[in-house]
């Protein structure tokens, strides 16, 4: 099935140290995996894109494949480790994290765009934490292209923005009409 949203991000695997002593070991973390799971109440059909060593617990897999994630993009690495971080949380609430994975080996290691399925492409939403921000701006470029050709001129966004959050009402419906007033405003400031 051809997932409907996709995470094109990272797959950590966190030691968790809290403020009292106790520990969570080899837990299942970093940005995609978060990601996936906000997704997955608005969507049956989610795909992660992402890279792990030898080494990855087949647990998470499992915990992975038990919420129905489309596992494909997750390019394993021969010879390398799982990415890997210390969660270290102190009294007053601050976090530390100590990466134990050499950030050029995590940045030289992630997929690249011909890795990801060519059907995850197809996706209607993605999120991206990927690259440096030229990376990241190279990434938009090449699913803009690949969307572009796949999509009638008028349904080809003129225009991406990217925002912090959506504006929502207490129930958690998104605002359209402050979105439409948004707009409105710019096209008279800049028209």
């Amino acid at each position: 099935m051809t997932p409907e949203f996709v995470t094109i991000s990272n797959l950590i695997i966190d030691d968790i140290v809290l403020a009292d002593g106790r520990s969570f070991m080899n837990t299942l973390g970093g940005a995609g995996t978060h990601t996936l799971v906000g997704m997955r109440p608005w969507s049956d059909a989610l795909g992660f894109v992402a890279y792990s060593g030898d080494d990855l617990d087949p647990k998470h897999r499992s915990f992975l494949d038990a919420m129905d994630v489309d596992l494909r993009g997750v390019v394993r690495r021969p010879g390398q480790r799982t990415p890997r971080a210390w969660q270290l949380f102190e009294f007053d609430e601050r976090r530390i994290e100590i990466f134990r994975t050499n950030l050029a080996d995590f940045d030289r290691l992630k997929p690249q765009f011909g890795e990801i399925p060519p059907d995850y492409l197809q996706a209607r939403g993605f999120h991206l934490q990927w690259g440096s921000p030229a990376e990241l701006a190279q990434l938009i470029a090449q699913l803009q292209l690949h969307v572009k050709g796949m999509l009638a001129p008028y349904e080809y966004p003129k225009e991406i923005e990217f925002i912090d959050a959506l504006p929502m009402t207490t129930t958690g419906k998104v605002q359209r009409r402050v979105l439409r007033l948004r707009e409105e405003e710019k096209a008279r400031v800049n028209p």
